[in-house]
């Protein structure tokens, strides 16, 4: 049996990973003598066959993960022995859990690994949620915690968390312990959220917009000061400016004409739709999309050296 796990919204799809991992321990192998967990970026093509071809111990089947191997170095060589490894060797005795994060749908088409995925059976893509979705989300994780929420405060922590559910999910934690056991409202979530970024994130765009790069570098290094860690700054302004490129798109192709009309179209709280409205109209939509791709260069730079943070924005500041 062989699974596929893939998408950007890597919290679900983790989610979805433990289940099986649980479910496999539980009904099958708990001594966990058959769960293997393998690195794609680490492992060898030999490892790999010999992943696929071990019997299992004392049990019935054996579980093997493999994380990231579309995005591997050995994947990008043997991708067409992969397979034939996958189609010559019988896995019936064994379940193929293979995990992957964002990936490239364009580029990987291409690619005979990924072909022979998606033609699985058991395949699961966790795409990023809607306003809509994570609304419905936040409320169900919540009362798995049995609390409940506010519509207008689901509205408004997920104007907040934007699709960053590893954040969604400790600050419903927060909140769900601050409440105890009645119903969250906006007020508990404007004192238990981090608003505070929020706000300056809206005053940063002001001043990008408005070409006061001196006012939007203080911003930035007042943030960094007060303690607030690059990857929340970071998801913030993706967040942000996401939004913004929306609204922009959506007041061109003539959709919405108000920030009312704004916040219905594109399931925004009404406040966001409102502050958005007005700040898309200090940008081009070209000028939005260059400092996007500036927020993903950020991003990529982050995870792969040691450049410090403040620098990065630095440069994205003087270069908007």
């Amino acid at each position: 049996m062989i699974l596929f796990l893939y998408g950007p919204d890597t919290f679900r799809s983790r989610e979805k990973l433990r289940e099986i991992k649980e479910k496999f321990l539980k009904e099958i192998d708990p001594s966990g003598i058959n769960l293997e967990t393998l690195d794609g970026a680490r492992i060898s093509m030999e490892k790999l066959e010999n992943a696929f071809s071990t019997m299992p111990f004392l049990a019935k089947k054996r579980m093997v993960i493999i994380e990231n191997l579309l995005s591997s170095k050995l994947h990008a060589k043997h991708a067409d022995a992969i397979v034939a490894s996958l189609e010559k060797k019988s896995t019936k005795d064994a379940i193929i859990v293979f995990w992957e994060g964002d990936i490239d749908e364009a580029k990987a088409k291409k690619n005979a690994l990924y072909q022979h995925l998606v033609k699985q059976k058991y395949k699961y893509s966790f795409l990023l949620l809607s306003p809509r979705e994570l609304q419905h989300w936040i409320k169900q994780k919540i009362a798995e915690r049995n609390g409940s929420i506010d519509p207008l405060a689901a509205a408004h922590l997920a104007d907040i968390i934007g699709d960053d559910l590893w954040f969604a999910s400790s600050e419903i934690s927060k909140l769900v312990m601050y409440a105890h056991g009645r119903t969250i409202t906006v007020n508990d979530i404007q004192t238990m959220s981090p608003l505070r970024l929020e706000e300056n994130i809206f005053l940063l765009t002001d001043a990008l917009g408005q070409k006061n790069k001196k006012l939007a570098i203080k911003l930035i290094h007042d943030q960094m000061e007060s303690g607030i860690t690059e990857s929340e700054l970071l998801h913030k302004c993706f967040w942000h400016f996401k939004n913004l490129l929306l609204i922009k798109s959506s007041l061109n192709e003539g959709q919405a004409h108000t920030s009312y009309e704004l916040a219905q179209t594109l399931g925004m709280h009404p406040f966001v739709a409102k502050k958005g409205m007005a700040q898309a109209n200090n940008f081009s939509m070209d000028n939005l999309k260059d400092i996007y791709k500036k927020l993903l260069d950020i991003d990529r730079i982050i995870k792969t050296s040691r450049t410090r943070t403040e620098v990065l924005f630095d440069l994205l500041v003087m270069d908007a």
